[in-house]
């Protein structure tokens, strides 16, 4: 699977958060202080609590925002990215919204996503150059996911380990939301095939995803029957639950 360019993406998420950080609070967040040895932070100097309790206090546009910051600073790129989701729906004329939307998109490697996000940034403010940044890296990032799924399609067709090679295509469509793509490409897999137990657990995530619970469960059941201890295939099947709301469960054969 491609490799995130960290460098990168770290460099336009820092243009963010100096960009924000001038436009709401006009200072850079900063990190609360631990005292050596102490090990741990108190909620009351928790920057992420902080900004939690001001947003859920009153969910303005800077609350909001300086809430995904807080949440980016920590790496919690998905809960982010959900704040900013929320920003552009609450807030659909701000351009920065949707900036910080695309970085978090980036950083989650969403790319397409990332795309689209920016775009309209720049259609709220063509000037904006830290979307121009973020579009730029976004839309290099499509090319070479374009490439790369090009050329696993062909080993997967032709190639002489095809097997993983369909393991690898399937796991980029499913990075980018091509969940019924990621499956097709998973079920190419063959049976007799050291890694059809994991094309099963990834055909399951993907219908889990798309809200299809019985289908995930027949894969996940096949899954487990073949590799019972493997802590992953456990960990979906009490995915599966929690999201079908206890209405579908694997089955769990004893094993670990």
């Amino acid at each position: 699977m491609m490799k995130k360019q960290s460098f990168d993406v770290l460099f336009f998420s820092m243009m963010v958060l100096a960009v924000v950080s001038v436009m709401t609070s006009g200072c850079s967040p900063k990190q609360a202080a631990v005292a050596p040895g102490a090990g741990v932070q108190s909620k009351a100097s928790d920057p992420v609590a902080i900004a939690a309790q001001a947003f859920d206090h009153n969910p303005t546009f800077e609350n909001a925002i300086n809430f995904g910051l807080a949440l980016h600073s920590v790496g919690n790129h998905q809960k982010a990215m959900e704040i900013y989701q929320t920003v552009t729906i609450n807030f659909p004329r701000a351009s920065l919204g949707f900036n910080n939307l695309c970085a978090e998109y980036n950083d989650l490697q969403k790319y397409p996503e990332a795309v689209e996000a920016c775009k309209h940034a720049l259609e709220l403010q063509p000037n904006l150059d830290l979307a121009k940044n973020n579009l730029a890296f976004a839309q290099s990032r499509v090319q070479m996911q374009n490439a790369r799924i090009d050329q696993l399609r062909e080993e997967a067709a032709h190639g002489k380990n095809r097997d993983s090679a369909a393991i690898d295509l399937g796991l980029e469509l499913y990075q980018r939301g091509s969940y019924d793509q990621a499956i097709e490409a998973w079920q190419r897999v063959s049976a007799k095939s050291q890694f059809y137990a994991k094309s099963m657990n990834n055909i399951a995530s993907a219908y889990i995803v798309l809200k299809k619970y019985d289908l995930a469960k027949q894969a996940l059941d096949q899954a487990l029957k073949l590799d019972p201890s493997n802590a992953l295939y456990r960990n979906n099947a009490q995915w599966l639950s929690t999201a079908s709301g206890g209405k579908v469960t694997a089955s769990t054969p004893s094993g670990g």
